[in-house]
């Protein structure tokens, strides 16, 4: 009479080599299992960690009285325009849809500034 055949993961290993790779098999799709957990909220938080760094030197600059913040285009509000859309962009990767309006709300209202000091 034939014997059911067993599920991969229900095969109990008989020998060292058997037991060591199905450790290695446990080992690797946890890994895989905590990278896809993750992976994306650190690039989101490294997006938002320089985003909060180009908001700071904005508002530096924008306190000067020599008005640093120009309307040329080595303005420096032009990469906080680029640092919220990167961040709409990682967040909209990541389903945050709120974030990512807010993100994107925020580059609209500082190319609206550019626009008006033009």
């Amino acid at each position: 009479m034939p014997q059911p055949t067993a599920h991969p993961s229900q095969v109990v290993p008989t020998t060292a080599v058997e037991a060591a790779e199905e450790r290695l098999v446990r080992d690797v799709e946890e890994l895989t299992a905590v990278v896809r957990a993750i992976a994306s909220p650190i690039d989101v938080r490294r997006v938002e960690a320089h985003v909060a760094v180009d908001e700071r030197r904005v508002r530096s600059l924008r306190a000067l009285p020599c008005r640093r913040c120009a309307s040329d285009a080595a303005d420096v509000r032009r990469v906080l325009v680029a640092a919220y859309d990167r961040l709409a962009e990682a967040y909209a990767a990541t389903g945050r849809d709120d974030r990512r309006t807010w993100a994107a709300a925020r580059a609209a209202e500082e190319r609206g500034a550019l626009t008006l000091a033009a």
